[in-house]
């Protein structure tokens, strides 16, 4: 039609003006400028026209083709208006498929007929060309000249629905004729009468009109056509045919029954030997066949017409195909990379899993390997359906544990099941903005929601497949076989074992398969797919067991509780889903079971945890509430009389549920609402005389201890319930939990303060960290339960009482935490006297106590106070207020008084506590460390603290108990003992002790009290002492200070008697005599062992050291000048002084070693002191910022200026202008405002109290 005149010459020609202008149709083509025109007349006598040439009647045929296509209607009308003219024109064209012998042509006739009778849509034509067919074929002189008819049915067969219901009931002839021509031997014959078959078969109720022979007849012709096919056309119409036959049941019996294998061999591998034969031996055998052919297509449909035989009944089918060994070819075939073959072959082995058969054969052993590699290739494409297919292949093959290859190869399980979860995780969701506005999009809504669909359902999948796995994994912990591969070699570690394929799953799970789901749960919330989820959440607990707690608390911290419990309102309220209300049910019971036993406040109750998992078993099935439900159930007051049990054992189970929530995932909302209806939960339970068990009562107090917060105090009454609850509990630890809120909660109304503190706080030390504040000298690193006690006891001071007494009364780890909570408290307060005040008084009523039982014991022939060690093994003996206790007392006591900084007038309670440590001291043995070194830092604190009046009173006090005087003498005695009868004297208590001594010396001296025993002191084992201890810098110093108190005195005092051991003796006596109660030999070695403390290292010892030797200095300088100048004048003094300067340039101007250049110059040793020293400290010196410097190293620099000008003259090398400087320095000196250092201020290092000018000071007067 593309040029208009050749048409209308063409369609309007010849005889034209002899034809009714009626059938006459006029149209334009959009291509024309004007109208065409076309007469049926023209056409029908041109095609029946015998003289016209082949030619000129398709140009016609094509010219009507076209017209009819672009004009149907139109020259349909044209057509009926007379029925015989159609029905002529429709015969004279059935008469060309006779005649013509050109196959272009004649398959131009066959369209033009085709496209025709199917614009009519009449019965009348499709009766005419079924007369005019039938009548053709009983004439037929040849079956290959039948050919075009035979394509022709085929074409209206599927053009025209009903075409095939008539063909069966009217025309049995022509049927027959039809299949007669099937075993006709020319194959396009036979390929164009497959394809009509197919055409009627494509229409289920024709094939119930078929007779049962028709059927068995045609079953057999068409396994024979199959099996004889050898041209492509044939081939594949023909395996049509067979899978549209294989649709029908009826087909499917015929074919697979048991005459089907007559005539197969056993070695064609069909029926095995020793077994029923099955049926279908002919069929199987061409679809193993094909199966082996190389063309994909040939396979598809193979597989196809496998599946279809399968989907009518796979238990009465399946055998026959396993007999057949077409599983082992279908695995194999795997391999390929064609996506419909691999998709038929999952569909077809999909049915065979649920036949038993498939599996005792043994198939998937051989088979699971390949479809692992199989179900791997697939994750990397993108067709979803695929790979859902694979997945319930590979979820079926997995249930069946028992049919694995042993060993199993779960290296490569993970592989496909980490491949198929990343497959999901890259399945793209719409965002929330993906929203279709117009009419025109409702085509890609359709699309999207469709693909969205399939990713579910290939979530769905992926979900089963990894549920199998995990069972399997569970399964395989019951076969010794399973766990291990027995071939790997023994002592090597096998990455292929069932606990790395059980941690794998584990780690997929949180990492992958939870992601995956809940992001697609915020999407498209799915039951089916949650139902799944659960399903693997609760498996998970049975994997590895050992990790259930961890994998527990992992899901309540992520808000698995209050997720499942919105989850089962969302899906299963109202009776809706109750599979998935069984399974999520069944998951947050085993997680909340594990995490109730794992609460380290459960009580090791096994009827409690019973009672637990019964009630969590019995009603979370049944909690689809709400929050709003959940407040009402809680709040319903049951009748008394008529009290519903299972109302109640929801509220019961809903605290729980709430307590267990809170305590892993740490959020609460509408606090308000909740604390209120918890407080009338509990009265209400008390009102009707119902107690909770302890675990409901510790929830429903843990609740309401995190709301408090937020809400205003409890009414009174709901109080007092809640009081009467707490009393009638066995303890009050079975419901307390460890959270600094329960305590604050306890702590914030005084009726449960007076009530319950003492037990509260007994509960909460059972898990106090004292690591966070065992160092007494470091900031605490406070952690909030910490930081809560301590500012309960900030608003609360009578708390502190609490503390003490548990310090006093409980088990000595429950009270020593006690204690480092109020040293906690003390380090921290800033102003420690109104604490202190507070606390003096309950000291000293516990002391008192102590005094008296001790009394009791003493008059009963008991030991005095015996160590740590004794008291344990004789525990049973002792009293409630254990002397084990008294250590933890005196300690809290000697802290009180250390915070004191400041001079204090004692009271009459100080000096009562005084005694009573003093008289408890006095009676202890002297290898009680615990006992000892807190009492005597309590008597070096009060010495050191007190104001001078008070000072007078406390040293009588102390002298006026002989027994402590001996005590003190033993301990010396231990400390330089070098034999040990039980255990040795710790260096701590013996430098308390030096320290106290040198303290009562000075004190005592400038009191003049009353010296009732006295303390002996070996110079020789003191000196001895001082050389032997030399792993103990810190006795060397505290030695040092007693030798410079007594240095200072001239060895006089009332309180001690010196001794020295007698030996032959080598020294004139008259030098002995000036330096007694010293010897010569003495004082060198002292001087010796002051020198090498110099060169240590150790500041403090290099600071006591200096001043030690200067104090001796000073002695020997009264007593005997000789010898001073002789030991300053040693030429190992030079040295020393050369390493001291060598050891570091900032030394120089160090305090001790100022001093000692000064003692140098003073006692007129200048040759030990070379000129380069004093002018590289001078210039040194004038380089300082004099108001920066320490008021020791002031001193120092003082002491060493005013030697130089003392030394001017005897310096050859001093010139003017380095006097200048030296004038200059002592003026800014001396004119600097200092601060003098704090001498009460006290530290403790380690456990022992020092007052640091004892330690670091030089030659200060005491006593100032």
């Amino acid at each position: 039609m593309e040029d208009s005149p050749d048409i209308c010459n063409a369609l309007c020609e010849w005889n034209h003006s002899h034809h009714d202008g009626c059938w006459t149709m006029r149209f334009r083509d959009d291509k024309q400028e004007r109208d065409q025109l076309l007469c049926i007349a023209c056409v029908i006598e041109m095609v029946e026209e015998k003289s016209i040439s082949i030619v000129h009647k398709k140009y016609t045929l094509d010219c009507f083709q076209a017209v009819l296509v672009r004009f149907p209607h139109t020259l349909i009308e044209l057509l009926t208006m007379d029925g015989r003219v159609c029905i002529h024109f429709i015969i004279t064209l059935l008469d060309m498929l006779q005649s013509l012998e050109e196959s272009v042509t004649l398959n131009l006739v066959i369209e033009v007929l085709a496209l025709l009778i199917g614009e009519l849509k009449s019965d009348e034509f499709v009766f005419c060309v079924l007369d005019q067919c039938q009548k053709q074929l009983s004439e037929k002189s040849s079956m290959r000249r039948s050919l075009p008819i035979f394509t022709l049915l085929g074409k209206l067969l599927l053009s025209i629905p009903f075409l095939a219901k008539k063909l069966i009931h009217g025309y049995p002839m022509l049927l027959d004729h039809i299949r007669v021509a099937l075993e006709y031997p020319d194959e396009a014959v036979r390929a164009s009468v497959c394809y009509i078959f197919c055409a009627m078969y494509s229409n289920p109720p024709t094939v119930e009109k078929l007779s049962m022979q028709f059927t068995e007849r045609l079953c057999k012709l068409v396994l024979s056509t199959v099996e004889t096919a050898q041209t492509k056309e044939l081939q594949i119409n023909s395996l049509a045919l067979l899978k549209h036959l294989l649709q029908f049941r009826q087909f499917v019996t015929v074919m697979m029954s048991s005459h089907g294998t007559g005539g197969i061999n056993p070695e064609d591998g069909v029926v095995l030997q020793g077994t029923v034969p099955q049926g279908g031996g002919l069929l199987l055998l061409l679809l193993k066949k094909l199966l082996l052919n190389g063309d994909e297509g040939l396979q598809i449909i193979s597989v196809q017409c496998m599946t279809s035989i399968l989907i009518h009944s796979p238990v009465q089918y399946s055998p026959a195909l396993v007999y057949a060994d077409l599983p082992e070819f279908l695995f194999e075939r795997l391999s390929n990379a064609d996506e419909n073959l691999v998709w038929s072959i999952y569909s077809c082995l999909l049915l065979l899993t649920e036949e038993k058969l498939f599996f005792s054969k043994c198939h998937t052993i051989y088979g699971i390997e390949s479809l692992i590699r199989s179900l791997k290739e697939t994750m990397r494409v993108n067709s979803i359906e695929v790979q859902k297919q694979g997945l319930l292949l590979f979820r079926e093959i997995l249930k069946r544990k028992d049919h694995l290859a042993v060993p199993v190869q779960y290296q490569e399980l993970q592989r496909v099941i980490e491949a198929m979860l990343l497959r999901c995780a890259d399945l793209p969701l719409p965002s929330q903005g993906d929203t279709i506005r117009s009419k025109e999009s409702h085509s890609v809504k359709k699309e999207q929601n469709k693909n969205f669909s399939q990713h579910g359902q290939l979530l769905l999948s992926t979900l089963e497949a990894f549920l199998n796995a995990c069972r399997l994994a569970v399964d395989c912990q019951k076969d010794p076989s399973m766990q291990e591969n027995a071939f790997t070699s023994p002592g090597i570690a096998s990455e292929n074992a069932l606990e790395n394929f059980s941690k794998f799953l584990l780690m997929v799970c949180d990492t992958l398969c939870i992601p995956i789901v809940m992001k697609h749960y915020e999407k498209y919330p799915n039951a089916t797919v949650m139902e799944v989820f659960f399903s693997i959440l609760s498996v998970q607990f049975s994997i590895l067991p050992n990790t259930a707690n961890v994998l527990s608390v992992k899901l309540a911290s992520s808000s698995f509780i209050k997720f499942t419990m919105e989850l089962k309102v969302k899906f299963c309220a109202g009776g809706r889903n109750p599979k998935l209300n069984q399974v999520s049910s069944e998951f947050l019971c085993a997680m909340c079971q594990i995490l109730f036993s794992a609460t380290e406040d459960v009580l090791n109750c096994q009827h409690d945890l019973d009672d637990v998992s019964s009630l969590f078993a019995k009603c979370i099935p049944h909690l689809n509430y709400t929050f709003l439900d959940t407040i009402s159930v809680l709040s319903e007051n049951l009748d008394t009389n008529g009290m519903d049990k299972d109302i109640q054992n929801r509220q019961h189970c809903l605290l729980l549920l709430l307590y267990l929530d809170h305590i892993y995932d740490n959020r609460l909302f509408s606090e308000g609402l909740l604390f209120k209806a918890i407080s009338s939960f509990l009265h209400s339970s008390f009102d009707r005389g119902h107690s909770p068990p302890p675990y409901v009562l510790r929830a429903a107090i843990y609740l309401l201890s995190i709301c408090q917060e937020k809400c205003s105090k409890l009414d009174l009454i709901y109080l007092k319930s809640i009081c009467k609850l707490l009393e009638n509990t066995a303890t009050v630890s079975s419901v307390y939990t460890s959270h600094p809120l329960v305590l604050k909660f306890f702590f914030h109304y005084p009726e449960l303060t007076d009530r319950f503190g003492h037990c509260i706080l007994k509960c909460w030390f059972a898990h106090f960290d004292s690591n966070c504040c065992e160092d007494e000298n470091l900031a605490p690193n406070f952690q909030s339960d910490t930081s809560c006690l301590m500012n309960i006891i900030q608003e609360n001071p009578n708390v502190l009482l609490i503390l003490l007494d548990i310090v006093h009364t409980e088990e000595i780890e429950l009270a020593f935490k006690a204690l480092l909570a109020l040293k906690l408290f003390l380090r921290k307060s800033d102003n420690i006297s109104p604490t202190s005040e507070f606390l003096r008084p309950r000291f000293l009523q516990i002391l008192q106590r102590f005094t008296i039982e001790n009394n009791v014991q003493t008059s009963k022939g008991g030991e005095n106070l015996s160590p740590p060690s004794f008291q344990a093994a004789s525990s049973n003996h002792l009293s409630p207020s254990g002397k084990r206790n008294l250590s933890l007392i005196l300690d809290l006591l000697s802290l009180v008084q250390i915070k004191i900084e400041e001079l204090k007038e004692m009271t009459s309670t100080d000096f009562k506590l005084l005694y009573h440590v003093t008289n408890l001291a006095g009676k202890c043995k002297a290898l009680n460390t615990d006992v000892l070194q807190p009492a005597f830092n309590f008597f070096y604190c009060c010495l050191k603290q007190a104001s001078t009046y008070n000072k007078s009173r406390v040293v009588s006090v102390l002298l006026s108990n002989s027994s402590l005087m001996v005590l003190l003498e033993k301990i010396l005695e231990l400390s330089w003992s070098e034999q040990f009868t039980h255990e040795p004297l710790h260096d701590v208590l013996a430098c308390s002790v030096w320290l106290l001594l040198a303290c009562l010396v000075q004190n005592q001296a400038n009191s003049k009290s009353e010296v009732h025993r006295t303390v002996g002191v070996n110079l020789d084992k003191v000196m001895h002492c001082i050389s032997s201890r030399k792993d103990s810098s810190l006795l060397q110093v505290c030695i040092l200070q007693f030798l410079k108190t007594v240095l200072r005195h001239n060895f006089t005092s009332p309180l001690l008697i010196f001794t020295v051991t007698k030996t032959k003796n080598r020294t004139p006596p008259d030098r002995d005599a000036l330096l007694y109660p010293l010897s010569y030999q003495q004082v060198l070695l002292l001087f010796i062992h002051l020198q090498n403390f110099l060169v240590q290292g150790d500041d403090l010892l290099f600071c006591a050291a200096t001043s030690c030797l200067e104090i001796l200095m000073e002695y020997l300088q009264m007593r005997d000048e000789d010898t001073v100048s002789h030991l300053m004048s040693q030429p190992w003094s030079q040295f020393l002084l050369f390493t001291l300067v060598n050891s570091a340039q900032s030394s120089l101007l160090n305090p001790g070693f100022l001093t000692l250049l000064a003692m140098f110059l003073k006692y007129y040793s200048k040759n030990i002191v070379s000129e380069s020293d004093v002018k590289e400290v001078l210039q040194m010196a004038t380089q300082l910022k004099l108001q920066e410097l320490s008021n020791d190293a002031a001193e120092g620099l003082i002491k060493f200026l005013e030697q130089l000008h003392l030394q001017n003259d005897q310096l050859s090398n001093i010139e003017q202008k380095d006097v200048e400087v030296i004038h200059s320095l002592l003026e800014d000196l001396k004119s600097r405002t200092s601060t003098q250092p704090d001498a009460t201020k006290i530290v403790f290092v380690g456990r022992l109290a020092v007052c640091l000018p004892d330690v670091s000071s030089f030659n200060r007067e005491q006593g100032k």
